[in-house]
């Protein structure tokens, strides 16, 4: 009798531990519809609530550079120009910028670019990073020169 005694209590524990997993486990999917029916995404679909945050973690950064020179080369719609720029100190390293025709920036005349994006903490990136990396934003001609330039990146 005994032994039927313990075997019988030990398949209660079995059967309340079962039940308890099965509450969990169903608590734990409708909090995920919650979730995802808060943020758009019925179908279990994140991607939405990812660009929202990789879009609060885009900021504008500003950089100045030396206009060297407007290239003669155009791109297939017409809308661009191509020109080689130099950061201040920088003079082994000219990068290549395509901008919008509506600048219409000038040889020798320093500008600063306004940048959008996403940096990653700690990294350092090169002149060329920066322009596959973020969008230009704006570009406003300055007249600091030297230490006084802004360089943000």
């Amino acid at each position: 009798m005994e032994f039927y005694m313990e075997n019988k209590t030990k398949n209660i524990i079995i059967v309340i531990e079962a039940v308890i997993i099965v509450v969990l486990v169903a608590f734990m999917i409708l909090e995920n519809n919650k979730t995802n029916t808060e943020t758009g995404n019925s179908n279990g679909n994140t991607q939405g609530t990812e660009n929202i945050i990789e879009d609060a973690e885009k900021a504008e950064y500003i950089k100045t550079y030396n206009i060297i020179e407007k290239l003669d080369i155009s791109d297939e719609s017409g809308n661009y120009d191509f020109y080689a720029i130099r950061q201040f100190q920088d003079n082994d390293n000219p990068v290549l910028i395509k901008v919008e025709k509506k600048y219409n920036l000038e040889e020798g005349e320093n500008y600063e670019i306004v940048l959008y994006g996403v940096k990653e903490e700690g990294k350092t990136y090169t002149q060329n990073e920066i322009f596959e990396n973020f969008e230009i934003q704006d570009i406003r001609k300055t007249d600091k020169t030297g230490l006084d330039q802004i360089q943000d990146l």
